[in-house]
Parts: C-alpha cells; structure tokens; sequence
C-alpha cells in the first residue's frame, strides 16, 4: 500500500513548493486538488454540468466549462451556496483522487496537495497530513530553498 501525504493550508503558503520537494526526494505522483477541479469543472463533464444546472446559467462560460470567476462570486458571498457547491465537488474529487492514487505503486509515495484536505474528505485518503504555512525569508525557487535571513 503506497504512502499518503497530505499537504493543505491556506493559499500561497507553499503547499505546492513543499509537494515538488517531495518529488525531488523520491516521491511517485504530486497531486494538486485544485487541477483535479479545474479538469472537473471543464465542459461536459458531469459535475460541470451539475453546478450548471445548480447555480445557473451564469456560472457557464462560453466554452461550457464553469466560470469560476462567475461561481466564486456566489459562493464566496453566501455560505449556504458554498456548502451546495462542496456537497457536489468534493465527492467528486475524492473519486478523481482515488483514481489518480490507483497508479501509485505499492511501495510508492504520493502527495495530495489540497487547501480543504480535512474539509473535504481527503484527508481520509492520507496516513500522514501535513500543514504548510508561509514563513518570511524563505525561497521556494529551486537549488536556492533555504533560509535567507530575512
């Protein structure tokens, strides 16, 4: 059974510069939450089609994907929308998220990289959840992370 690690904390904290590390270190597959959305949210895919038929036409850009711009606008303004929105995507991404893991050999290491890990169920998913958090004077950039004394 491969080895799960979950990564969440709030936007632009280095939950993705923390999972590519990861990669660099050995692990099999890092696996951003919020691209599994996105490739949700693309036209004719059911859920888009759900959050359509749920939230309006407006919420529907021109190419038939979701225009998360337009849903964000709902959703962040009204909490009962939001918690609609989850009851949705977040089964959803957590049988994408199955999928994805279902490629990572038995001996593996894989990294979920996800704001709403606990929130949203896929945290379950993980042995280990780890909470990433910005720190002043630290670069992401690669063969330069260190600490610059700032």
């Amino acid at each position: 059974m491969p080895r799960i690690i979950g990564i969440t904390g709030n936007i632009a904290c280095g939950k993705t510069a923390v999972g590519h590390i990861l990669l660099e270190l050995g692990a099999e597959r890092y696996i951003d939450a919020d691209a599994v959305v996105h490739r949700l949210y693309l036209s004719g895919q059911p859920i888009a089609v759900k959050v359509a038929k749920d939230f309006g036409p407006g919420v529907v850009a021109a190419d038939g994907s979701v225009d998360r711009k337009a849903l964000g606008a709902i959703v962040f303004q009204d909490a009962a929308a939001m918690r609609r929105l989850e009851a949705i995507v977040h089964p959803a991404v957590s049988v994408a998220l199955a999928n994805e893991l279902a490629a990572v050999s038995d001996a593996g290491i894989a990294v979920i990289d996800a704001v709403k890990l606990l929130e949203g169920g896929s945290g379950a998913f993980c042995q280990s959840k780890w909470r990433s958090a910005r720190v002043s004077g630290w670069s992401s950039a690669p063969r330069s992370r260190k600490w610059n004394g700032s």
